[in-house]
């Protein structure tokens, strides 16, 4: 019995280790993907103390292998229909010998991790790779942003925006509470459904892009230097390359790539000026822009509402468009 407690209370310390290296993984470039993969592997061999494993990504119904311990082991076709129908987080084959762990955000199936034990799998085996499932899945679609591999789904990739915010209390609903203000401007200004759907989804999902900027910078609690700063600006061109590629999100791309430019042409990252901009990015960068003055942030406090206002009006035809600024404030 207290061997057992032993190797419990091993496990549980290992459990807690694992939890917090997948929610701070955090690599870039080309390789990120097979980094997290190969990290994401080791952790749950490690708590599983099982001797073989391999995680691979599915795309439409196929299995690509992105991290494995031996080149024999595989995933048939019986698992990954098995993935796309599964209820349980995470089930056992062969005795409890083989463990198979779908990576899932919501119902959307990204990828599978197959562990092989020559022991059975025990009841705490399932039960924390069950829990860990979640958060090696949304660190596989972080890396696949910051290797530069699309986001085929809305879903996911709001789920992937709402893990910046979730980072900093600070932020938190802060693409909520912009879209709110974008949709009320383009009511007030009559523009037609079709575009307003695509403002929705290009406001909630304006800051995906940060998913590729160090944490150590989104959180920094002061004034962010030079070449931190010139990092941040990269998130508006990240965001849009997630779907640029992609005809049917061709124009919320735009709104995201211009959400920073300026009426006057001196924003970023293309410093477009006055119509050029696309109108959906001045409709969020108006909406934006009033959010993140009312906000408490770590190095100032929340504006009143009276201030922001005053903000807007005195940059409007400079920073803002001076016509989407005046509907605002109506």
């Amino acid at each position: 019995m207290e061997l057992d407690n032993t190797r419990d209370m091993s496990q549980l310390i290992c459990f807690t280790e694992v939890l917090r290296e997948l929610k701070n993984l955090n690599y870039t470039g080309s390789s990120a993907l097979e980094k997290v993969a190969n990290n994401i592997l080791s952790y749950l061999l490690k708590l599983t103390q099982a001797q073989t494993g391999m995680l691979a990504v599915i795309t439409n119904q196929k299995a690509a292998k992105v991290a494995s311990t031996s080149n024999t082991i595989t995933i048939d076709e019986e698992e990954i229909a098995w993935l796309y129908h599964a209820s349980e987080p995470v089930t056992y084959l062969h005795n409890r010998n083989i463990m198979l762990i779908p990576l899932k955000i919501k119902k959307i199936s990204s990828g599978l991790i197959k562990l092989i034990k020559s022991e059975p799998f025990t009841d705490k085996d399932l039960r924390y790779a069950a829990y860990l499932s979640y958060f090696a899945a949304m660190a596989v679609e972080r890396a696949k942003v910051k290797t530069g591999i699309t986001v085929g789904n809305l879903t996911n990739a709001r789920l992937l925006a709402r893990t910046v915010e979730l980072h900093d209390p600070y932020t938190r609903n802060h693409s909520i509470r912009v879209t709110r203000h974008s949709l009320m401007i383009a009511s007030k200004m009559k523009l037609p459904r079709t575009f307003c759907q695509i403002l929705r989804n290009a406001a909630l999902l304006h800051d995906i892009g940060k998913i590729a900027i160090p944490d150590e910078i989104l959180l920094k609690n002061g004034p962010l230097t030079h070449e931190e700063f010139h990092l941040v600006k990269r998130h508006p061109v990240i965001g849009a390359n997630i779907f640029g590629k992609q005809g049917d999100y061709g124009e919320m791309a735009s709104f995201i790539l211009h959400h920073h430019e300026r009426w006057d042409g001196s924003g970023y990252p293309h410093g477009l000026a006055r119509e050029n901009i696309p109108l959906g990015a001045r409709i969020i960068a108006v909406a934006d822009a009033f959010e993140a003055m009312t906000s408490h942030r770590p190095y100032r406090k929340a504006l009143s509402r009276e201030e922001a206002t005053r903000e807007l009006i005195n940059h409007s035809g400079t920073q803002f468009d001076p016509q989407v600024v005046e509907v605002f404030l109506k």
